[in-house]
């Protein structure tokens, strides 16, 4: 028995979802790497470093509950969108940013980048069958690898500079 798609462009919609994850992935890993060069260019200490590192996590942790209501109320692909596009700016200003303040607030509006995974999930789901969203769901959450990519691009460029 072969299983159908529940609609035609599923496949398109789950390879873009899961580009776009782990492009929102990997702003968190580029957070990172910048915080451990701001260890040293800012003089942290392991606090500073811990909540400097904690900032985007505890955002997108805390807005991840709000955006599954708004994706149950919305086009979950719009507010896929959306939520990229603000965090666009904060990356932006990053080069701007002088003081552990200025990166603690960017790093709180860069874990806005932490409700894709919400988003995205489902915005997927509307896509398949319920026999086929267990393994369009692992293919969108490989996105994480993203990060991974991420990580040892931002650690070349740093090591460069």
């Amino acid at each position: 028995m072969q299983k159908s798609l529940l609609f035609k462009g599923a496949n398109r919609a789950l390879l873009l979802a899961t580009i776009a994850f782990g492009a929102n992935f990997s702003v968190w890993i580029l957070f990172a790497v910048l915080a451990l060069e701001l260890q040293t260019t800012l003089s942290l200490s392991a606090l500073e470093l811990g909540m400097l590192f904690a900032s985007p996590m505890l955002t997108g942790a805390l807005l991840r509950i709000p955006a599954g209501f708004l994706a149950d109320k919305y086009n979950p692909k719009m507010l896929f969108v959306l939520q990229m596009l603000t965090v666009v700016p904060s990356l932006l200003l990053l080069p701007s940013a002088h003081s552990l303040a200025d990166h603690m607030l960017l790093g709180l509006w860069i874990g806005v980048s932490g409700t894709s995974f919400t988003f995205g999930i489902r915005y997927i789901t509307d896509w398949f069958e319920r026999s086929q969203q267990g393994t369009a769901m692992g293919i969108f959450g490989a996105g994480n690898a993203g990060a991974a990519l991420n990580a040892r691009g931002s650690a070349i460029q740093l090591s460069n500079i």
